[in-house]
């Protein structure tokens, strides 16, 4: 999957569960930045 692909489907699923999360942050390849083959 392309990074910036990830990288939004992340960010879609992060503002839906941020509502009932204490704290949620995008980790991994997506926030190093790095494909992983």
């Amino acid at each position: 999957m392309e990074l910036e692909k990830a990288r939004a489907i992340a960010e879609c699923l992060k503002a839906v569960l941020e509502v009932t999360c204490e704290r949620i942050m995008i980790a991994g390849s997506i926030r190093r930045q790095s494909p992983t083959s």
